[in-house]
């Protein structure tokens, strides 16, 4: 396994074996792309109204930064499903309400 790259560069191409990458979780749980990939995925079939891509460590609870969904779904489709979800949970738990007013 190789050392952890940036977002930045993984979403520029310039990663050598992006497959062979580790990425860490908050709490230092490292798995490859491959499998964050798999298990976020996962996630979503089950739980189509998912907003965290939750480590896949047994019981660990960590969430990766969205910045990373690109990386990790790589389908446009399922990372603004993701983002949607985000949003959605973020407004509903500030009890906010959408305006209709159109600005």
């Amino acid at each position: 396994m190789l050392e952890a790259a940036s977002v930045h560069n993984f979403l520029t191409g310039t990663i050598v074996e992006p497959h062979k990458r580790e990425l860490p979780c908050g709490s230092g749980h490292k798995f490859c792309i491959s499998c964050w990939s798999d298990h976020v995925q996962g996630l979503l079939k089950r739980d189509p109204n998912l907003a965290y891509m939750k480590c896949p460590a047994d019981r660990c609870g960590e969430v990766l930064d969205i910045q990373w969904a690109p990386v990790i779904l790589k389908r446009s489709d399922l990372v603004n499903r993701l983002v949607a979800q985000r949003q959605r949970q973020v407004i509903e738990s500030l009890c906010l309400r959408w305006c209709p007013v159109q600005g």
